[in-house]
C-alpha cells in the first residue's frame, strides 16, 4: 500500500505505540503511587506539547477528545468571557468541524463574516480589518488549508485583530503541527487547537492551547478538560516530542517537489493549486484539467495507492468540493484536483510508481473519452 492522503489521518507512529505499550506496562507492574504517576504522565505530555507549541508554560496546554473537541472549547471559551459580543469572524475555507459550529452559532442569531479567499488560496487581510467591531468576539482562522496545503498568515493576521478590535484569536493548527514551525509565545494568538491523529498520534486525543492571559483577565470558570484514556495522553505526548523535530520535513518537501515536476512533465497542462502561496511542506493539490478525479482516484486505489479528491459523493470530497468551489476554481479544474498529502514514511521509489500508474491510467482514460 502507498498512502498519499496523510492530511486526513496519520498512521500510528511505531514510537509512539511502543511508548505506550511500555507505559502500560510498568503501570501494571508498579501501581503503589498511581495518583503520582498519573500527574507525572501529564506533565510530560504537557511539557512536550508546549516544546512543539512554544509556548510560555505547560500551563497553557489542555487535552481534549478530539481537534473539533478542541474547536468547540476554543469557541465556548471565547463566548464565556465576552457573553455580550455576537459578532464571530471566519474563513470560507476553514476545516467542516469549524464551518459546522459557525453555522449552528449564526443560526442561533450570532452575526458571522466569512472571510474570502482568491484563486490562489490567499486570504484578504484588508476585509479582516474592515470586518472587525466593538461587537466581534472572536475571530478563528486555520493555520493552513488541509485541501490545498496554504499555509495562511495567521500571526499578522492575529496581531490586525489585537490593533483593532479585543476580540479573541483562534487558529484550528491540526493540520500544520509538526509539519511547519509554530512559536506561540511571540505570537498573539489566544488559542490553538491540534488532533493527535494528524501528526502520528493516537485517534481520539487532541489539545488545546489557552494563552495565560485569559485566565489573568476574563473570569472563565476552567476549560472543561476532557481527560482521554492516559495511554492516549501519552501517545500524543511522544507523537509532539517526535514531531519537534522538523528536520524530516525537509525531505518530505522535497520528495513533494519531484512529485509534482514529474506530473507537470508529463501533464503540462496540470496546474497546481496555490502555489503561488507559502505551502506545508508535505502537500500537493494537482488539477489535471478535464479528467475524472473519482475514475484516477478509484484506479489508483486499484493499484493499492490512496489519495483524495473533490467531489459530492461522500462528505470528505465534498468538503473539498467546497473549499475549491470558495477559491473559485472553474468546475472542471475542480473535477480533476487530486491532493497528494505526503508522511514521514513515503519514499522516492512511491513517488516514481504513483506517477507511473497516474500516467498509464489516464492515458486509458483519454482513450475512452476521445
Amino acid at each position: 500500500m502507498i498512502y498519499f492522503d496523510n492530511n486526513s489521518t496519520t498512521s500510528l507512529d511505531p514510537m509512539v505505540q511502543k511508548s505506550m505499550r511500555l507505559f502500560a506496562s510498568d503501570f501494571c507492574e508498579d501501581s503503589s503511587s498511581l495518583e503520582e504517576k498519573f500527574q507525572e504522565t501529564l506533565e510530560k505530555a504537557r511539557q512536550n506539547l508546549a516544546t512543539l507549541l512554544g509556548t510560555k508554560s505547560a500551563d497553557e496546554i489542555f487535552f481534549t477528545s478530539s481537534g473539533t473537541e478542541s474547536i468547540r472549547q476554543a469557541i465556548s471559551i471565547a463566548l464565556q468571557a465576552k457573553p455580550e459580543k455576537k459578532h464571530l469572524i471566519t474563513t470560507t475555507v476553514e476545516h467542516e468541524a469549524t464551518k459546522k459550529l459557525f453555522e449552528e452559532l449564526q443560526r442561533k442569531d450570532f452575526q458571522v463574516t466569512w472571510l474570502e479567499v482568491d484563486r490562489d488560496g490567499f486570504l484578504n487581510l484588508d476585509q479582516l480589518k474592515r470586518s472587525l467591531s466593538k461587537n466581534t468576539c472572536l475571530v478563528s482562522i486555520m493555520t493552513a488549508n488541509d485541501k490545498t496545503g496554504v499555509i495562511f498568515p495567521i500571526d499578522e493576521a492575529a496581531k490586525i485583530v489585537r490593533e483593532f478590535s479585543d476580540a479573541f484569536f483562534h487558529s484550528d493548527g491540526a493540520i500544520a503541527v509538526g509539519k511547519i514551525p509554530i512559536n506561540l509565545r511571540e505570537s498573539e494568538i489566544d488559542l490553538l487547537s491540534l488532533s493527535g491523529h494528524k501528526f502520528h498520534a493516537p485517534k481520539q486525543v487532541g489539545a488545546l492551547y489557552v494563552n495565560q492571559k485569559i485566565h489573568e483577565k476574563f473570569p472563565i470558570s476552567t476549560v472543561k478538560e476532557y481527560q482521554p484514556p492516559i495511554r492516549k495522553i501519552v501517545g500524543i505526548g511522544e507523537a509532539a516530542r517526535i514531531a519537534a523535530n522538523l528536520e524530516p520535513m525537509k525531505e518530505i518537501e522535497s520528495l513533494r517537489n519531484k512529485l509534482e515536476e514529474k506530473l507537470i512533465k508529463i501533464f503540462p497542462d496540470a496546474k497546481i493549486i496555490g502555489s503561488k502561496n507559502t505551502r506545508l511542506p508535505n502537500t500537493s493539490a494537482i488539477s489535471l484539467s478535464k479528467m475524472n478525479g473519482d475514475l484516477i482516484r478509484e484506479q489508483l486505489k486499484a493499484h493499492g495507492i490512496f489519495v483524495s479528491t473533490a467531489s459530492a459523493c461522500n462528505s470528505n470530497s465534498l468538503s473539498y468540493l467546497l473549499v475549491l468551489q470558495a477559491m473559485n476554481i472553474p468546475y472542471d479544474e475542480i473535477m480533476g484536483t487530486i491532493r497528494f498529502s505526503l508522511g514521514r514514511y513515503n519514499t522516492q521509489a512511491e513517488i516514481d510508481f504513483v506517477v507511473d500508474a497516474i500516467s498509464e491510467i489516464v492515458s486509458e482514460m483519454k482513450k475512452w473519452i476521445f
